[in-house]
């Protein structure tokens, strides 16, 4: 039972780091950081910080994509992939599964 939730785990890792290295690298350093700092000075405070500054990269990206958007449907991802990114997901997630 806890095979295929290791390797769907694996698979959105996988995706991430092939479509959103960068989003990636910003959420390990951080949680990192807080985790380190939290068990050096024994308190959770420093990974609640870490945490809301990694997350805080994504809120960022999702503010500026709803801005590109504006007046047009998901143009980005769709220019410069060719394909939506909600198929994209998907495709990936069951190519990684059938491996």
């Amino acid at each position: 039972m806890g095979k295929p939730i290791i390797k769907m785990t694996a698979g959105v890792i996988s995706y991430l780091f092939k479509y959103r290295p960068y989003i990636t690298v910003w959420i390990v350093c951080f949680i990192g950081a807080g985790i380190c700092e939290s068990v050096k000075d024994h308190d959770i405070g420093g990974l609640i910080a870490c945490t809301l500054f990694a997350f805080a990269t994504l809120i960022i990206k999702r503010i500026l994509l709803m801005i590109s958007r504006i007046g047009v449907h998901n143009r980005y991802d769709e220019k410069l992939l060719g394909i939506a990114p909600k198929g994209r997901f998907m495709n990936h997630m069951y190519n990684y599964m059938a491996k």
